[in-house]
């Protein structure tokens, strides 16, 4: 494993040399690292894991969420609650008075 992967240094490489190793690239992206593809000394492409962000996204979210719904409290029937009302709604079958939205 390279410096970079186990740092999480960014290693800035050429179009050239990193079609030329581009494997040896997605491995150390694999492992943790970061990698910039420049043109012409200037970057154009970060190659980034797919998992890794993924998850990284997930994280952000999940704690986005729970700090949004922090004290808040919901009843226990709260996934079924007004069920047949929305797959009427959805369905086109509904024609009761519509829930007030505060």
């Amino acid at each position: 494993m390279s410096a970079a992967a186990q740092n999480d240094e960014v290693t800035s490489i050429g179009t050239y040399e990193a079609k030329t190793r581009l494997s040896e690239l997605v491995d150390q992206v694999l492992n943790g690292a970061s990698v910039l593809i420049t043109r012409h000394g200037r970057p154009q492409v970060a190659l980034v894991g797919i998992a890794k962000s993924e998850q990284q996204r997930r994280r952000n979210l999940d704690g986005f969420m729970k700090e949004q719904l922090k004290g808040l409290s919901f009843p226990d029937d709260f996934d079924t609650l007004m069920a047949d009302e929305i797959t009427a709604m959805f369905a086109g079958r509904y024609s009761g008075p519509l829930p007030e939205v505060d």
